[in-house]
């Protein structure tokens, strides 16, 4: 994850979110042809495929639920704050990266 120059603490878990929904969307196989365009539609789908665990699901949701707190906020978060969250978003990237996925057209893949 490279953080812009300077952002502010809010601008930094913002980036990191789309970060982790970047990576959240690469791990749908490459034979969607209607990528899920909401957040939940994208876990469900994901919970679906069985590539997102029930943990990770709702670290997810977690993550998910303090981004909407910080845009809608006229308050700063604190740098604490951010470097917690982006510590959790940088332990899902890393299993996220883990994930088998098996090659396009093979009898595991669920695209028909």
């Amino acid at each position: 994850m490279e953080p812009s120059a300077s952002p502010t603490p809010a601008q930094a878990i913002l980036e990191a979110w789309r970060d982790l929904e970047t990576a959240l969307r690469n791990l749908l196989p490459a034979c969607s042809l209607a990528p899920p365009n909401q957040p939940g539609e994208l876990l469900a789908a994901l919970r679906v495929l069985g590539i997102l665990g029930p943990e990770e699901e709702v670290e997810v949701q977690e993550l998910r639920r303090e981004r909407n707190q910080v845009a809608h906020s006229p308050q700063e978060p604190s740098l604490q704050h951010v470097h917690r969250y982006r510590q959790r978003v940088e332990a899902l990237l890393d299993r996220f990266l883990t994930v088998p996925r098996p090659p396009v057209g093979t009898s595991d893949q669920t695209c028909r």
